[in-house]
């Protein structure tokens, strides 16, 4: 039995159990990325669920990083690499006679 105060192993399993489904058809990258707009979506809702209302500064402050996230994380056509599978040798098949 969990204590008092203590979710017990379910909350866990299912937590590991929808990364893993999710993971399964996403791109981790994709996936990561997601998490940054949970913030945004959580003032949204508590907005318009609760009538809570942020002061315009910390408003400003979460575009503020938002958007340092983004300019760190944006790469120009040019800059991009290819993938690795793009550029990988095709695997030789390897003699075994000792030649």
């Amino acid at each position: 039995m969990a204590a008092p105060g203590r979710p017990g192993p379910v909350p866990p399993a299912l937590r590991a159990a929808r990364k893993a489904y999710a993971l399964a058809r996403t791109p981790a990258g994709k996936l990561g990325a997601t998490t940054y707009a949970v913030p945004a979506i959580v003032v949204l809702l508590s907005w318009i669920l609760l009538g809570q209302v942020r002061a315009w500064l910390s408003l400003l402050g979460g575009l503020l990083c938002l958007t340092g996230v983004a300019i760190s994380r944006y790469r120009g056509r040019a800059q991009r690499v290819p993938s690795a599978r793009a550029v990988a040798p095709t695997p030789q098949p390897v003699d075994t006679r000792g030649r």
